[in-house]
């Protein structure tokens, strides 16, 4: 298990496996809940925004911002938004994003 901070850096989480095989996360308290993503979702998540710039939306709003990651993971993978706090910060740590300025770079 790789632990890494969130996308605020608030609190940390854990996550195994990789953007190529798919990833299981723990996070919360004692790291009891978990999420997931398959290895199509992340592929096709990182070929929608290959060469973009955008929020990541990590917002706790009853709806994603417009054009964030957040919003497609709603509308393509079915998932939490709320995931997208963990996300973000796998996909950078494994070089398939950058963080700039709050924002997400494919």
């Amino acid at each position: 298990m790789k632990i890494l901070p969130t996308w605020s850096g608030r609190r940390n989480f854990r996550y195994s496996g990789s953007v190529q095989t798919g990833v299981t996360i723990e996070f919360g308290i004692d790291f009891q809940r978990t999420g997931s993503f398959t290895s199509n979702d992340l592929r096709r998540l990182v070929d929608n925004f290959k060469g973009k710039e955008i929020l990541l939306g990590t917002q706790h709003t009853s709806s994603p911002e417009q054009g964030s990651v957040a919003e497609w993971i709603r509308n393509n993978i079915n998932r939490n938004r709320v995931m997208t706090s963990y996300l973000g910060p796998i996909l950078v740590a494994e070089g398939y994003a950058v963080k700039c300025n709050g924002m997400i770079k494919f």
